[in-house]
């Protein structure tokens, strides 16, 4: 069996990439359902359906990278913020 992935700019994105600690983030749980969408792609027959499946891995993966962005802003600021009271 082949496991799906795909080549990533950070490297490659497999199915399962949570955090066994349970302390998922919500690009955690984003790139979780794009490995999901991947690992059913390999399996559909239809055509159609993997593409699908495919962009929908890629959307999550988008909503992934966003979330991280939006994190390391919501850090910088309240780094800045701390900073600014010092």
């Amino acid at each position: 069996m082949t496991i799906a992935r795909w080549n990533h700019p950070r490297g490659v994105v497999f199915p399962w990439s949570g955090r066994v600690d349970g302390l998922m983030t919500n690009s955690d749980e984003y790139r979780r359902r794009a490995g999901e969408c991947l690992l059913f792609a390999q399996y559909v027959t239809g055509e159609m359906s993997r593409n699908l499946l495919l962009r929908m891995a890629f959307g999550w993966n988008d909503l992934a990278e966003r979330a991280d962005q939006q994190k390391s802003s919501a850090d910088r600021a309240a780094r800045d913020e701390d900073k600014s009271r010092t």
